[in-house]
């Protein structure tokens, strides 16, 4: 006599259980809403049982979207990845300009590849630089386009003051 397999899906609930959906949701003939309270052995509660839970079970462990979103997953420790920042934090802040225009390069096809083949239009990939963006001075475009930048201007420093003073009183002397 071969063994009887239990189905993987089967309803955890018997026929005398409420049961309360704990989110709304559609079916074939109709929507459940979030909060009714169905018997155990109802065809909705059989055939959709994941969406049910005991009416009797506390409101602090009942199911919610977000109780029943998976983990996200660990990216940690995987060794290929190599995340670089394009960060502007360490550049001095003589190296540092502003646009005055709006740039945008169009990077296009892939060399080679089927679309520059074809001679097809741009793909409207690429990259730019809007108006007020600051760039460091060494940029390609601030090289292409020094019309199209401007040195930012900085706030008055204590240090600023110091060293102005400092010229002042070497002037006065002289």
């Amino acid at each position: 006599m071969a063994p009887t397999l239990k189905r993987k899906n089967q309803n955890p609930y018997g026929p005398d259980e409420r049961v309360r959906a704990w989110q709304s949701f559609g079916h074939a003939t109709g929507t459940v809403r979030a909060d009714d309270v169905l018997r155990g052995d109802d065809p909705i509660v059989v055939e959709h049982h994941p969406w049910f839970e005991h009416v009797d079970t506390p409101t602090a462990e009942a199911k919610n979207v977000w109780s029943e979103m998976p983990p996200p997953p660990d990216h940690r420790d995987h060794p290929g990845v190599d995340v670089q920042t394009s960060s502007l934090a360490n550049v001095p802040p003589e190296r540092l300009v502003r646009a005055t225009s709006t740039f945008w390069q169009n990077e296009g096809f892939a060399p080679g590849s089927l679309g520059e083949k074809a001679g097809l239009p741009p793909t409207g990939r690429g990259w730019g630089i809007a108006v007020g963006q600051v760039v460091e001075i060494s940029h390609p475009l601030v090289r292409r386009h020094p019309e199209s930048f401007e040195f930012m201007r900085r706030t008055v420093t204590l240090a600023d003051v110091e060293r102005l003073a400092a010229e002042d009183t070497k002037t006065e002397g002289v």
